[in-house]
């Protein structure tokens, strides 16, 4: 997904906004999946 999102970002600055959501979800859903591996690892 991190391609992606490089890959949009230079070709799509008219959507900034849908850009910026799309990191943002992107960010979350890292921080999700390094909670859940750490949460796995610890137990």
């Amino acid at each position: 997904m991190a391609r992606l999102a490089s890959f949009c970002v230079p070709r799509k600055k008219k959507r900034s906004r849908s850009v910026r959501g799309l990191i943002e979800r992107m960010e979350i859903e890292k921080t999700e999946e390094s909670g859940e591996n750490g949460r796995k690892k610890g137990v």
